[in-house]
Formats: C-alpha cells, sequence, structure tokens
C-alpha cells in the first residue's frame, strides 16, 4: 500500500533484482530504477533506489524490511516534491494488473 501527500492511496508490487541484479521493478511507477542495500551497500535489511538519468519520473525510494524481514516499510519523493510512504507484506508473487496512468505522478 503506498499513500501519497496528494491525497492518493494505492496498491503497488516492488520487485527486486528483476529484470537483473540491482534493478527494482516497481509496477505502478512504471519503470526500472537502479537500488542498492543501505548503508554503502553492507545492511541488507535496508536499501535505497533512484530513478535513471532520463525516465519518465524522478523519484527516489528508502526503506526496510522489518517484522523480521516479512514487511517493507519506506518513504519516497519525487522531482515535484510529492512525498509517499509505503507499507506491505513480503510475498512470493504480486499481481498488481493493468496500471493505465502512473500514480506517482499528479
Amino acid at each position: 500500500m503506498v499513500v501519497s501527500s496528494f491525497g492518493t492511496s494505492f496498491n503497488d508490487c516492488f520487485v527486486f533484482d528483476v529484470p537483473s541484479p540491482g534493478d527494482l521493478t516497481i509496477d505502478a511507477l512504471l519503470q526500472t530504477i537502479t537500488w542498492r542495500h543501505g548503508q554503502l551497500n553492507t545492511v541488507p535489511q535496508r536499501f535505497k533506489a533512484v530513478s535513471r538519468f532520463g525516465q519518465a519520473l524522478s523519484i527516489m525510494f528508502f526503506g526496510e524490511a522489518v517484522d523480521p524481514l516479512n514487511r517493507l516499510t519506506g518513504e519516497a519523493v519525487s522531482e515535484f516534491g510529492d512525498t509517499f510512504v509505503f507499507s506491505g507484506v513480503s510475498t512470493t508473487s504480486c499481481v498488481l494488473g493493468p496500471v493505465p496512468t502512473n500514480p506517482y505522478s499528479q
């Protein structure tokens, strides 16, 4: 579940290392971004992620796996100053369905 500073809430799926190691696919974002573990890539339960040059939306995420590593929580901020909080359980599969527009943009 993701909640935005502009009053929306929506479901999303975060898939790490897909399609390649170091990639983070966020289904509703409609783009794959780059991620690494926290503290210089040494703390496996924390992550930071950022969009890539030339992508449609510049956005940065950070978060951590908690409860022992069964729940993902965190925050994000976009190039427009929109902020997001997210929280959800870890699953082996996530089916979001078709996303007609990017809910991370107003």
